[in-house]
């Protein structure tokens, strides 16, 4: 004898869990190729930031401001760049956090320095102990900017300075900048404007 009262309840049940089953089952393929579909779009996004930025040239700032002036050098000098440039990476580090590394994967380098007792600062030397035979005959011709802020008359820097490029096969953009003497806010637009030109020569692929 079959109770077919309860026998339909149960049919009817079953009935239910297995649309359930199936309409969870369709749910997580849905959520599944949706998640696949995302993770294509991040890799299509990653894959173009890497394309465009392998097309953006990068130039490495090394500049050592230890003063209040200086420190103010380098800040109009990295607002400028930033605001005047779009298609350039840049990045601004003291002599102490640059490696060679940095110069390597750069394609342009701006240093800026302070003199002590007529005599490139000690923070730029040791930058150029740690990084000299680095970097020796691996970036010939790289465009260099470089600015000098001297007490006196910055000749020791600059001879220094003549000597290392001379070494390297760096390439200058323009001479050697010395500012020299008592302070003077013409320092500011003089060596933000050598470093504009850097800049602006690299983006536009001059350099």
């Amino acid at each position: 004898f079959i109770n077919w009262g309860q026998s339909g309840n149960k049919i009817k049940n079953l009935t239910r869990l297995g649309r359930g089953f199936i309409s969870g089952r369709k749910h997580n393929i849905y959520i599944y190729f949706i998640m696949l579909k995302l993770e294509r779009i991040k890799q299509i996004i990653i894959s173009n930031m890497e394309r465009i930025c392998t097309k953006m040239k990068k130039l490495q700032c090394v500049i050592h401001s230890p003063s209040p002036n200086t420190s103010l050098i380098q800040k109009v000098i990295t607002k400028k760049l930033s605001k005047e440039t779009s298609n350039l990476i840049i990045s601004v580090k003291s002599p102490f956090d640059t490696n060679a590394e940095d110069i390597l994967n750069s394609d342009g380098v701006l240093i800026g320095t302070t003199e002590n007792l007529s005599s490139m600062a000690g923070a730029t030397k040791d930058f150029f102990d740690r990084t000299y035979y680095g970097l020796l005959d691996k970036k010939e011709g790289l465009p260099t900017a470089i600015w000098i802020r001297a007490g006196h008359d910055g000749t020791g820097t600059l001879r220094q300075f003549n000597s290392i490029i001379q070494g390297l096969k760096w390439k200058l953009i323009q001479e050697i900048l010395v500012c020299k003497g008592d302070w003077n806010e013409k320092y500011i637009d003089q060596c933000t404007e050598l470093s504009l030109g850097l800049a602006i020569g690299l983006e536009a692929n001059i350099y």
